[in-house]
């Protein structure tokens, strides 16, 4: 029988024949010509695939993690699919780099990987085929909102910052920072004395359950946090005022003062030993 007068008939066909049929010398003919015309259609096309020509490329596993691994190896590259010996380090999810004609690097992400064991050393290959970029990776939140920030802060900020008044918001969240811990502490204090008294010595607000070197020095570490945002940020924007910042940045100084606050939610006060969140009740989700 000539293979190329052979007519294309599909496996899937002719399983699906009578079963009486199966078992005759015509459907052993038929599959074994389907199985020889794809072999040597195979064979035609890795001749020609070798006659054209290979190319270095770089195949690199784990893009932009620790373990990033690159490797140079030879490969036959066209449009949708990629070529490469049967042992060539190459992975579902790998970007092979390869020079691009007008300029520059083209990058290529490998959505399959296909092993072909032929039986003859030369024509054993692996067969890739392309596919679109691997979503980028995203953060849980990749945005600040107000509707995220402490209650206490959107009380007291949130409207300011609505209406563009954004050196009196940064003002606002700071100033309720520093009430609370005057209300918590019961010193009558302001700024960054009311700051330095209440996580210092005196250990009126204790904001760290470590012991030992570990607990002195994260207790010592909050303590400058909350004094450097008294005399850094609440007392400049109680004097002087722009409202010329930009938004982001007014909403990530209000992403402070609600770390300040939900730290304070988690203090201990000297007085009932208690934290602040269990004699208030809890303000509050972290959005």
């Amino acid at each position: 029988m000539e293979l190329e007068n052979y007519p294309r008939r599909s496996a899937d066909a002719l399983i699906r024949e009578p079963s009486d049929q199966l078992a005759t010398d015509e459907f052993r003919t038929d599959c074994f010509a389907i199985a020889r015309y794809h072999y040597f259609a195979r064979m035609a096309f890795l001749r020609q695939m070798r006659a054209l020509g290979v190319q270095k490329v770089v195949v690199i596993h784990n893009q932009g993690q620790p373990d990033e691994q690159r490797n140079e190896i030879q490969a036959h590259i066209q449009p949708k699919k990629g070529f490469f010996e049967v042992d060539a380090p190459v992975y579902e999810g790998d970007v092979v780099e390869l020079p691009d004609p007008r300029g520059g690097i083209d990058r290529r992400h490998v959505n399959k990987v296909e092993w072909y064991k032929i039986g003859r050393p030369q024509l054993d290959h692996i067969e890739v085929t392309w596919g679109s970029a691997a979503p980028p990776r995203r953060a849980p939140i990749d945005r600040i909102a107000v509707t995220g920030l402490h209650p206490l802060i959107q009380q007291a900020s949130g409207d300011l910052y609505v209406d563009r008044h954004s050196d009196q918001a940064i003002f606002a969240a700071f100033k309720a920072v520093e009430v609370r811990v005057r209300q918590m502490s019961g010193i009558d204090a302001s700024g960054r004395d009311l700051m330095a008294a209440a996580f210092g010595d005196s250990r009126r607000l204790v904001v760290t359950a470590l012991s030992g070197r570990s607990g002195i020095d994260e207790q010592e570490g909050w303590k400058l946090i909350f004094m450097g945002a008294m005399q850094g940020i609440r007392n400049p924007k109680a004097h002087e005022g722009s409202n010329e910042i930009d938004a982001q940045d007014v909403l990530e100084h209000l992403a402070f003062a609600s770390l300040l606050m939900r730290k304070l939610d988690e203090a201990i006060t000297a007085a009932s030993g208690n934290s602040a969140r269990s004699n208030m009740g809890a303000p509050g989700r972290r959005g």
